[in-house]
Parts: structure tokens; C-alpha cells; sequence
């Protein structure tokens, strides 16, 4: 490897670390993330006339390489997860309303207890149930296994798996 100023190490060097610049300002959705960019600066290194340098910046090239494949799988997981979530957020309306009609139709219902209009306490009652029973249920599908809870933790494991993945990809260098 040369060292000297102006020298092949220097130009590799700097080319790497404009590439790194720009990765800092990646998005989720963008393909070429910093571990593909890792991939090709570790490549560049892999030219070098050094056995032992050019050794290791190929098992590095190709483990950045199978971890920007392992953060390509996790941004897609995770993509889709997050457009779950934005279309439960739009249940949020929905399950108001049915709370609101909860507080109405209670209302509504004690007002007619207190008529002792047993015809209508019924009517009443039969609407409250219903509205309440409604509610519940969508709250729970809200909040449960196929709502937030379990974006949150298909998110969790998408983000432990991408990093065991990682940690393998890399220990497997040593």
C-alpha cells in the first residue's frame, strides 16, 4: 500500500469517505445504503498489490455486500409495516364514533330508566349493548395482534433479526 501524499492509499481514502458522506443522508426507501457503499470502498481497497490488505477488503466486500442484501429484506419489512399502520390510523375515526355513541346512547338509556318507559329502556338497552360490544371490539383489533401491538412487534423482530444477521455477516471475519 503506498502512503505517500497524493498516493494511492490517500485517493482511495478520500474517495471513501465521500462516499460515506453521502450515505449519511440516506433514506429508508433508498437502495444504496451505507453498507453498499461500505461494499465499494472496501472493493476499492481490494485492488490494492498487498496480499493480506486485498484478503481481507474482499471478505469485508462481500460481507457489506450481505448485509446491505439483510438491510434491503428489513427497509422492505418494515415498509410494509409502517403502511399497516397508517391504514389503522385511519380506523381512529370509526372507533371514536362508537365511543361517542357508547356516551349517547348511556345517556339516552338512563333518561328513559328514569321515564320508566319500558319499551324504550329496551330499545335503549339493546342499542347500548350493541354500541358498547362494537367499541370494544374495535379497540381491541386497534390495539391487538393484528393492529398496533403487532406492528410493533413484527418491527422488533425485523430489527433483531437484521442485526443478528449483521453481527454474524461481520463476527464471521475474525
Amino acid at each position: 500500500m503506498n502512503y505517500e501524499h497524493s498516493g494511492s492509499a490517500m485517493e482511495k481514502i478520500n474517495h471513501g469517505l465521500s462516499i460515506i458522506g453521502s450515505a449519511s443522508r440516506l433514506n429508508i426507501g433508498n437502495p444504496n445504503d451505507v453498507f453498499s457503499y461500505m461494499s465499494q470502498v472496501t472493493n476499492d481497497f481490494g485492488n490494492d498489490d498487498d496480499a493480506q490488505v486485498k484478503n481481507m477488503a474482499g471478505n469485508m466486500t462481500k460481507a457489506y455486500t450481505q448485509i446491505s442484501e439483510e438491510k434491503i429484506k428489513f427497509n422492505e419489512d418494515c415498509k410494509k409495516e409502517l403502511e399497516l399502520l397508517t391504514d389503522i390510523k385511519k380506523k381512529i375515526t370509526s372507533i371514536d364514533k362508537e365511543r361517542e355513541n357508547v356516551k349517547l346512547y348511556a345517556y339516552d338509556l338512563e333518561c328513559s330508566l328514569q321515564k320508566e318507559d319500558r319499551e324504550e329502556s329496551e330499545r335503549y338497552k339493546d342499542l347500548y349493548n350493541k354500541s358498547v360490544s362494537s367499541a370494544l371490539s374495535k379497540m381491541n383489533d386497534f390495539l391487538g395482534e393484528n393492529g398496533v401491538q403487532g406492528i410493533l412487534r413484527r418491527m422488533y423482530e425485523y430489527n433483531l433479526e437484521f442485526f443478528k444477521n449483521s453481527y454474524k455477516i461481520m463476527d464471521e471475519l475474525k
